[in-house]
């Protein structure tokens, strides 16, 4: 390959690179949208798979980030990561 044809193809790495990580961006932003900020627990155990009660007792050890709401736990969606 010519040094030429070689720079040519590092820099349609790089922009390929570059548009891969904005579009992973997009993608990203897009999930974020569509969760709302904070929980219930029962929807927080929908998204996780694990029991209502469970979470709620992670909840009360402070295992999440959490806050009440008119004596109700909501967990914010970040501990869905």
């Amino acid at each position: 390959m010519n040094p030429a044809t070689e720079e040519q193809v590092k820099v349609l790495l790089q922009r390929m690179e570059q548009q891969f990580s904005d579009v992973k961006l997009e993608i990203k932003q897009l999930k974020e949208a569509n969760k709302p900020l904070w929980l219930s627990p029962k929807q927080f155990a929908q998204h996780t798979g694990q029991d209502v009660s469970t979470i709620s007792r992670k909840c009360r050890l402070g295992k999440y980030k959490t806050k009440r709401d008119g004596g109700k736990w909501l967990i914010h969606n970040s501990e869905l990561q």
